[in-house]
């Protein structure tokens, strides 16, 4: 290599690596798949949960058959109602037929910061079914001003602190939603 070549080679050197960088399409990579199949809530069937905008987990959940108990049943189907209705994750302890009491209720309202208040309304819509129990409820002698918790028409029914004197019915109100 004589004198007079060096220069030439640094500056194709120079120019390589001052270029422009490759585009995506020179690298010659597949489009993205966008996966429709659940981009709508509750378009999975039964027993398939949309994740990644995919439905799965079908035969994860059918690969075992196994009897559940009237009160597993009873959760699971609360559980799916919380998640239906947007409960957060993080609310979704509380979202259980065997943990919906008192003592929870409790524990949901003074950690407000875990939980937000709101969703004790969502909860305890999907432990009544989404059905009437006035009937009942008159039965058990659940005053009247608490006999709106017992058919809550939609997820966003008033249950906050306005509703505190009701807590003491929690446990007859759940003997009515645990009947139907």
């Amino acid at each position: 290599m004589s004198n007079c070549d060096l220069p030439i080679f640094f500056l194709f050197l120079i120019n390589i690596s001052f270029g422009c960088p490759p585009s995506l399409e020179s690298l010659n990579l597949p489009h993205p798949v966008v996966h429709t199949e659940c981009l709508k809530r509750n378009s999975c069937q039964r027993g398939y949960i949309c994740r990644l905008n995919r439905c799965v987990g079908g035969r994860a959940f059918a690969s075992k058959i196994k009897q559940l108990q009237n009160s597993d049943f009873e959760s699971e189907r609360m559980k799916r109602c919380c998640l239906d209705h947007f409960l957060p994750e993080r609310c979704m302890g509380f979202c259980s037929s065997n943990s919906y009491n008192v003592s929870s209720i409790f524990r949901l309202l003074s950690k407000s910061n875990r939980c937000p208040r709101t969703s004790l309304s969502i909860i305890h819509f999907c432990a009544s079914k989404n059905l009437d129990h006035q009937d009942c409820c008159n039965q058990k002698r659940i005053p009247p001003r608490c006999l709106d918790l017992c058919s809550p028409s939609s997820p966003t029914t008033r249950f906050d602190e306005s509703k505190l004197h009701c807590l003491q019915y929690i446990s007859l109100m759940k003997s009515c939603f645990q009947e139907f």
